[in-house]
């Protein structure tokens, strides 16, 4: 269907009107498989619709609404090729999917921590599917910099959001180690398992202290957060 025959509705989402579509097989097919993969990973049946010129978010009572011009501006900011927007979609979709399961694990509701907690768990998924080999890539720590909030009004600074993906990414102890053709495996859902209880006990307990020291003790070494470029 031409772009200009795209139906777009409009509808009230988590108090806001939002201008929405429905996703297109054909249209989205990157953005269907990474978001079945999330879906599958966090262990939910959450819906996505595509917003326009709404931002990127999650809404307990709906689904998650992506918002492709807002991937694009954290593209931009953070410098990213066009060879590495899937990790920043990955990303951004893991966060809002982290969010649904707080809400889904009845989790506090202390706003700061639960955006630092879901940068933590978008990490680790992002190491999980998106990483070769033990290391984080620099484009990563850019997007996660580039879209703090300096004012702490709805996200953490740059530097906690920076500590808190490099924390979820260097969780190698935990991650699902697996070949990607054999990642509904039983052995996959035993460590599934594993993440899960970690996501809901040890990871909000290091968002938290992530929080409140705005990343400087990251692995010891949080004089070193800063922009990757």
């Amino acid at each position: 269907m031409p772009a200009s025959e795209i139906e777009w509705k409009t509808a009230v989402i988590c108090g806001e009107n939002t201008e929405y579509r429905q996703l297109d097989v054909n249209k989205d097919e990157a953005i269907i498989a990474e978001w079945t993969r999330t879906n599958i990973w966090f262990g939910l049946t959450t819906n996505l619709i595509i917003g326009r010129k709404c931002g990127t978010f999650a809404c307990s009572d709906f689904g998650v609404v992506l918002d492709p011009e807002e991937i694009a501006r954290i593209t931009h900011l953070a410098g990213l090729t066009s060879g590495e927007i899937s990790e920043a979609l990955g990303f951004a979709l893991a966060h809002e999917q982290a969010h649904m399961f707080q809400n889904q694990s009845k989790l506090p509701r202390d706003k700061m921590t639960r955006e630092a907690h879901a940068d933590l768990v978008a990490g680790c998924y992002i190491g999980t599917f998106l990483i070769e080999g033990n290391t984080w890539p620099e484009h990563i720590q850019s997007a996660a910099f580039a879209i703090g909030d300096r004012s702490e009004t709805h996200h953490p600074p740059p530097e906690t959001r920076t500590a808190c993906v490099v924390k979820g990414m260097g969780e190698l102890a935990l991650q699902i180690d697996i070949d990607r053709r054999k990642w509904l495996s039983d052995e996959y859902h035993q460590r599934y398992e594993e993440v899960h209880a970690a996501i809901k006990t040890k990871w909000w307990n290091d968002a938290e202290r992530l929080l409140h020291s705005k990343g400087q003790d990251m692995l010891g070494r949080g004089s070193e957060i800063r922009p990757a470029r």
